[in-house]
């Protein structure tokens, strides 16, 4: 975003102006990111503009997972964090946490692969820091309003995935290997996610993502599925060096 804290008042966008197309009720908010004078920054804007009330707000989404199972607010906004954090891991947990909140991304940058692996995951918006107020605003409008919204580096990152066949998306994420590979040595999610560094909300999350790729609804079907299509080792395996 541009300079958010420094815009003159004439540039700002007004609540008749972003409700131009039609009502948009206010609706509830969160914000997550790291930077603080970007965050007030993104808040003042929201609030200025009179279309979400923002309830909630924080460094990074951990600290905001409660909020999200007790208030369900129709929007979060959250910066995930660089690429080398598996940054799509907390925004699964806060889809998780609360099914009914749209969550948009708003970083500095993103590679392809995390733009497309996120809306596959059904976050409803992606913007890049450095759009201004206005379109921070629309894409905001627009997704509240149950539409997807994309800015032009995004779409572009999109359009790429989907113009290359010979490159196609890998079934399974790298993290659910891991988790079906600690899973088919019969570990419980409880120490899957010690194994990992995940919570077992997390290990949770995948399995059920795995289930739904597999098309089986039990655990031992995974594990049977897994070795059968070859998608973990059929022979001895090293065992895993926790206590339960």
């Amino acid at each position: 975003m541009e300079d958010l804290m420094t815009q003159e008042p004439a540039g700002m966008v007004s609540r008749a102006d972003v409700l131009a197309r039609g009502p948009v009720p206010l609706a509830r908010a969160v914000l997550v990111d790291a930077d603080e004078v970007w965050r007030v920054g993104l808040r003042l804007l929201l609030q200025e503009a009179g279309v979400v009330r923002v309830i909630d707000e924080a460094r990074h989404g951990h600290a905001v997972l409660d909020t999200l199972r007790r208030e369900v607010p129709e929007l979060v906004l959250i910066d995930p964090g660089p690429a080398r954090d598996r940054p799509l891991e907390i925004v699964q947990q806060l889809m998780a946490a609360s099914e009914g909140t749209h969550v948009v991304l708003v970083a500095q940058s993103l590679p392809d692969d995390i733009v497309v692996e996120a809306v596959r995951l059904g976050v409803q918006g992606i913007l890049m820091k450095g759009c201004d107020a206005r379109s921070v605003l629309e894409a905001v409008s627009t997704t509240l309003r149950g539409h997807c919204a994309l800015d032009p580096a995004t779409t572009t990152a999109v359009v790429r995935t989907v113009r290359a066949p010979e490159a196609p998306p890998d079934r399974f994420t790298a993290r659910e290997l891991e988790v079906l590979e600690l899973v088919a040595r019969g570990l419980s999610n409880r120490l899957v996610g010690r194994a990992l560094f995940i919570t077992e909300a997390t290990v949770k999350f995948h399995l059920r993502n795995i289930m739904d790729k597999l098309g089986v609804r039990r655990r031992a079907e995974v594990v049977g599925v897994a070795l059968r299509e070859g998608l973990v080792p059929t022979g001895e395996v090293e065992p895993v060096s926790l206590r339960s």
